[in-house]
């Protein structure tokens, strides 16, 4: 125990501080500020198609209220709260792994450890700049079912406490309910438990009720309460998805998935010396689901491949811990697994640090990010704003210039549909251009009456970059009677290289 602790624990708590103090010293990532952003309104009674407009289904709202709900009991900033409630998550994850993974190992020291580091770097480490996105969530709470199968298969006869496999299965069910593109992995794995087991219904578990309990009860929850999401919001949102969609071919070649097929294919040429057979093919199952996952929406995010990149790095240490243990009795031959080790465990190192140095240079080097920030302070802190934009990086100001952000949409969602009308101009293309569009900017226009920000600001650039000419967000808003009315109190105050700022003139 007192071996397990300075080995284990100390190193895994020091680890956790350094990613919290380097996440503090990044902006936090866009989509992750935007649902913080939503949570916060939702706890104020706020809903979908009301004042919101967002694709996320609720629950990673619902796991986001713990944080939300704290920072108004206390004055310690939302930010720190959230990252250190992430890392939390994080080691309780751990902890519930390392109790599966020392009765899976018992006696391999070798792999006990090697799993036991590799997993906290899967955690803290491979989400770069995307660290609580979904995906990351859903690794963090996915993972110990994952040990939990192995160690049913593996170790016949395995008694473990029923509170860890209750606590496991809810944590799972939680993180397969995120998004629904996650059901593959879990479909894969429990069938193979079956087939395992030999008993039809063998997926009849501690866990599996819980994963099951919460994959049925939380659609019919979001259904009664959220009625408006499924009938308003994902109708809106499904063009945005379908026109940025790239051919299959394209992401089946997505540098991202690499490394993944080099697990396949270390898993299919070390299956003779393999003594963890049945764990490994949990692993290697879990990373199919999860690279379809990848494939699913067709869109090559590096946040996307985080749940089949974890479930690579756990079979390729796994398989390349046994290499090792069998050569090394012998000097000179154990250096050639270390080395193919290395070559292997740098593409997904490499992959989280061009993440991590991107964002840093996107934010840093942008003054012209650095001066809007500086001149939303200026004005004072609590200004509300809404801005117009194809992007949603101003989401942030919320956090870094402490302002209000009181708009309904974290971006102009529409915008994307423009190609999908100019090249593939169905009927379908046709209605949503016609009647859902102004729809959504009579919501676009209520919410500005509403709320009445104080600051608009208008990202040109932004528009530009998107379709290769400079789109005219106010002459095309402008078309709308409604529109024009709200806009009527504003006028231009100044601009920030591509940021127009407009001011609400209070008479």
């Amino acid at each position: 125990m007192k071996q397990s602790i300075i080995y284990k624990f100390i190193p895994i708590l020091l680890l956790s501080s350094l990613v919290f103090f380097i996440q503090n010293h990044l902006y936090l990532n866009r989509d992750v500020a935007f649902l913080l952003h939503i949570t916060k309104i939702m706890l104020e009674g706020q809903t979908y198609s009301q004042y919101f407009f967002e694709p996320n289904p609720p629950l990673i709202l619902y796991l986001q209220m713990p944080v939300v709900i704290l920072s108004k009991l206390t004055s310690i900033d939302i930010l720190y709260i959230f990252r250190l409630y992430i890392i939390c998550l994080i080691l309780l994850s751990i902890a519930c792994s390392h109790y599966f993974i020392k009765k899976l190992f018992t006696g391999n020291t070798l792999l006990t450890y090697a799993i036991f580091y590799i997993l906290s770097y899967i955690f803290l480490i491979l989400p770069a700049d995307q660290f609580a996105q979904r995906e990351h969530l859903a690794i963090i709470f996915v993972i110990p079912y994952l040990f939990s199968v192995a160690s049913h298969l593996e170790i016949k006869n395995i008694t473990s406490n029923f509170y860890i496999l209750l606590f496991v299965g809810t944590l799972a069910g939680l993180g397969f309910a995120i998004k629904p593109h996650f059901l593959p992995a879990l479909i894969l794995v429990e069938l193979y438990f079956t087939y395992k087991t030999g008993q039809f219904l063998g997926w009849v578990r501690t866990e599996t009720i819980m994963i099951t309990a919460i994959l049925i009860f939380y659609p019919m929850t979001t259904f009664i309460m959220y009625p408006d999401y499924f009938h308003i919001v994902l109708p809106l949102w499904t063009p945005y998805y379908t026109a940025i969609a790239h051919p299959l071919s394209y992401v089946f070649l997505a540098h991202e998935l690499t490394f993944c097929y080099i697990a396949v294919l270390l898993y299919l040429i070390t299956r003779r010396i393999d003594h963890y057979k049945t764990t490994s093919s949990v692993f290697i199952l879990a990373e199919l689901g999860f690279i379809i996952t990848f494939y699913i929406p067709r869109v090559t995010w590096y946040y996307h491949a985080l749940p089949a990149l974890s479930m690579a790095l756990l079979l390729v240490t796994l398989l390349l811990g046994q290499l090792v243990q069998q050569h090394a009795k012998t000097q000179y031959r154990i250096l050639l697994p270390i080395l193919i080790g290395i070559f292997i465990f740098m593409s997904p190192f490499l992959i989280s640090l061009s993440s991590t140095y991107k964002s840093m240079k996107y934010f840093q080097a942008e003054r012209t990010w650095s001066q809007l920030v500086a001149f939303m302070k200026n004005l004072g802190p609590n200004n509300s704003f809404d801005y117009f934009s194809v992007s949603h990086e101003l989401c942030l100001l919320e956090y870094y210039a402490h302002a209000n952000f009181v708009g309904s949409f974290p971006y102009f969602v529409w915008e994307y549909n423009r190609p999908l009308l100019k090249y593939r101009p169905t009927k379908y293309a046709y209605i949503y251009q016609v009647k859902t569009v102004p729809y959504i900017i009579n919501r676009l226009a209520s919410n500005i009456s509403d709320h009445k920000p104080k600051y608009i600001i208008v990202d040109a650039l932004a528009a530009k970059l998107l379709m290769g000419t400079n789109l005219n967000y106010l002459k095309e808003l402008s078309q709308s009677t409604i529109f024009q009315a709200v806009w009527k109190p504003y006028q231009y105050l100044t601009s920030i290289n591509q940021y127009q700022i407009y001011k609400r003139n209070e008479r």
